[in-house]
């Protein structure tokens, strides 16, 4: 990144100190390093920000930082809109569907109690002939035995 050199001096160089030094004065080296340094401030400079550029860039990011949470805000007020909606519709679902299933379960009872009363009478009707036939049957054998007595 350093436009300056740092390293050894150059070897064809016999003037120039063993440290690494630009040599004595008068050598051209320090000139080269001077334009060098030039150079590359030349370079650099233009590039760098000056405190109106900071400034400017603070008063870009608070109002982008302002409009992202103005946005952000925006989303959460959406989605709890859209949450509350799916809520409320989930909601009349599940209260369709107990009523339609508390519907179906009463049919069941009903339909079960009219099953229920059918072999009721049906045992009814069957055990009160089964009655009728031992009476019958009780009453023929007792005029027999008061016939035999």
């Amino acid at each position: 990144m350093n436009a300056v050199p740092s390293g050894p001096p150059e070897p064809d160089n016999k003037r120039a100190p063993g440290a690494g030094g630009g040599g004595p004065p008068h050598d051209g080296g320090t000139e080269r390093r001077l334009t060098a340094l030039e150079t590359r401030f030349d370079t650099i400079l233009p590039t760098l920000a000056t405190k109106a550029d900071l400034g400017e860039l603070r008063l870009d990011m608070g109002k982008m930082r302002s409009e992202l949470v103005e946005r952000i805000g925006a989303s959460s007020t959406e989605m709890r809109g859209q949450t509350s909606a799916l809520g409320t519709r989930l909601h009349e679902k599940i209260n369709g569907l107990g009523t339609e299933l508390r519907g179906e379960i009463s049919a069941l009872g009903t339909g079960l109690h009219e099953k229920i009363n059918e072999q009721g009478s049906e045992l009814r009707g069957e055990i009160s002939a089964l009655g009728t036939g031992l009476h019958e049957k009780i009453n023929e054998q007792g005029s027999e035995l008061r016939g035999e007595i």
